[in-house]
C-alpha cells in the first residue's frame, strides 16, 4: 500500500511540474500566450508612454518612404519577413535591425532607430520581424537564439543584393541576444561591427529572472521542466542559448549600451557581457535610463555613440 501511495505521490507530482512547466512555456515563448506582454502594458510608465507616441511618429514616417518587402525561408521552413527602406544617396551601407520580445511589427518598434540610421547616417535599413513575430512565420520565440540562424540568412540576403556591402547588426533587449549570439558564428567580411543595446546574457539568466521578479518563485523546478519542453519544441535547452558564450567567440568589433535603471533585463549583466567578449569592444551606460530607454532618455549622447562607433569601423573609404 506504501509503494502504491509513493508511485502515485510521484507519477502525480510529476503530470503537476509538467503541466506547471508547460504553462511557463506557454506564458514565456507561445506566439499565441499574450498575456506577459498584457500585463506590462498595464504597468506602462508616463515615460514609456512618451516614447511610444515618438515611436508612432517614427514609424508614420517610415510607412511615407514605402518600404519594400522582402522575405527569406529559415533553415527550418519557416517564411521570415522583414522591411527595407533605401537610403536616399546611393549606398552600400545597410544596418539590420532586430526588434524586441513580442514586437507586433519589426518596423514599428524599431522606427526611431531606423529614422536615425536614414537620416542620420545614410545607411539603408532593414528591418526583420523576428520568427512568431509580425508577418513572419512561427509559433515559439525564438528568444535570440533561433533567430541568430535567421540572422545569417539577412546578412545573405543583403550580400545577394549588393557584393559590396558593408553591415552593421543593432538590436535591442531581445534584438540585442540576437546580435550577440549572431557574433559568435562565421561571418562574411561585410560584417563590420554589431551593437546590443540592453540584450540579456542567456536565456536561462533573464527568464529565471523574470520568474523571481514577477511571480518571486526560485528557478527549480518550473526552469527545467519549461526548458525540457522548449527542447522538444524549438531544439534547445534555456541554457544552450547563451549571448555570453557567444560574445567569447567574437571576432567583429561590439558596441554595448545598457540603460543604467534598468530593471528588466539588468544593468550587471552589459558588465558580464562587456567583460567576456573576445572581440574590440566599448560600453555606454545611459545613466538614469530604464529598460530600452537609452535612445529616448539622451538621443543627442545616443547617436554621438553610434556615430564614433561608426566612424572607427567603417570611415576608411
Amino acid at each position: 500500500m506504501k509503494r502504491f501511495w509513493a508511485a502515485g505521490l510521484i507519477t502525480g507530482g510529476s503530470f503537476l511540474l509538467g503541466g506547471a512547466g508547460w504553462y511557463m512555456h506557454s506564458y514565456a515563448l507561445s506566439r499565441q500566450n499574450r498575456t506577459m506582454i498584457k500585463q506590462a502594458e498595464g504597468k506602462a510608465s508616463a515615460a514609456v508612454e512618451e516614447m511610444n507616441e515618438q515611436s508612432r511618429r517614427d514609424y508614420e514616417w517610415a510607412l511615407s518612404l514605402v518600404p519594400e518587402s522582402l522575405q527569406i525561408i529559415s533553415f527550418d521552413g519557416l517564411q521570415l519577413r522583414a522591411s527595407f527602406l533605401r537610403a536616399e544617396n546611393k549606398t552600400s551601407r545597410t544596418v539590420i535591425l532586430a526588434h524586441g520580445y513580442r514586437a507586433e511589427v519589426g518596423l514599428r518598434d524599431m522606427a526611431s532607430l531606423a529614422r536615425m540610421y536614414h537620416e542620420e547616417f545614410g545607411f539603408n535599413v532593414l528591418c526583420p520581424d523576428n520568427r512568431a513575430h509580425g508577418a513572419s512565420e512561427g509559433n515559439i520565440i525564438g528568444f535570440g537564439w533561433t533567430d541568430r540562424k535567421d540572422y545569417l540568412g539577412w546578412i545573405d540576403l543583403i550580400i545577394e543584393r549588393e557584393k559590396q556591402a558593408e553591415i552593421v547588426l543593432h538590436g535591442v533587449s531581445m534584438g540585442g541576444a540576437v546580435v550577440l549570439s549572431v557574433s559568435g558564428e562565421s561571418l562574411p567580411a561585410q560584417v563590420k561591427g554589431i551593437i546590443s543595446d540592453c540584450a540579456f546574457t542567456s536565456m536561462h539568466d533573464q527568464l529565471a529572472h523574470q520568474l523571481k521578479r514577477s511571480f518571486g518563485l526560485p528557478p527549480f523546478p518550473l526552469m527545467p521542466a519549461a526548458s525540457l519542453i522548449n527542447k522538444w519544441y524549438a531544439g534547445h535547452f534555456f541554457k544552450e542559448a547563451s549571448a555570453l558564450k557567444q560574445v567569447k567567440k567574437a571576432s567583429v568589433p561590439i558596441l554595448y549600451i545598457h540603460g543604467g535603471e534598468d530593471y528588466y533585463v539588468p544593468t550587471s549583466m552589459v558588465y558580464k557581457l562587456h567583460e567576456q567578449t573576445s572581440a574590440e569592444k566599448s560600453l555606454y551606460v545611459a545613466t538614469g535610463a530604464g529598460h530600452g530607454q537609452a535612445f529616448s532618455e539622451d538621443e543627442q549622447e545616443y547617436k554621438k555613440q553610434i556615430a564614433s562607433f561608426l566612424k572607427k569601423q567603417m570611415d576608411d573609404k
